[in-house]
């Protein structure tokens, strides 16, 4: 995904290491820490990622489907 580095440590350790940095003093007080969420059916979006904002928004789908067609374009381009 562009933007991040480590696709696990985004989705299941951010949190912990921004807690455990915020707790020895290393982040602002006031600095908040997120749980990621690529989507929430509560608020119909993602927490740190907006893709699935929309989920059943006809518009939204088709762009996905378009993001996705074309990185497996670039990345499979003999298909």
């Amino acid at each position: 995904l562009v933007g991040i580095d480590d696709y696990n440590e985004f989705w299941n350790t951010s949190y912990t290491k921004c807690a455990r940095e915020k707790a020895e003093g290393k982040l602002p007080r006031h600095h908040e820490c997120r749980h990621q969420k690529e989507y929430d059916p509560r608020t119909d979006k993602g927490v740190g990622t907006d893709f699935w904002n929309g989920k059943l928004d006809t518009d939204k789908c088709t762009e996905r489907m378009d993001k996705a067609r074309k990185l497996f374009k670039e990345k499979f381009p003999e298909f």
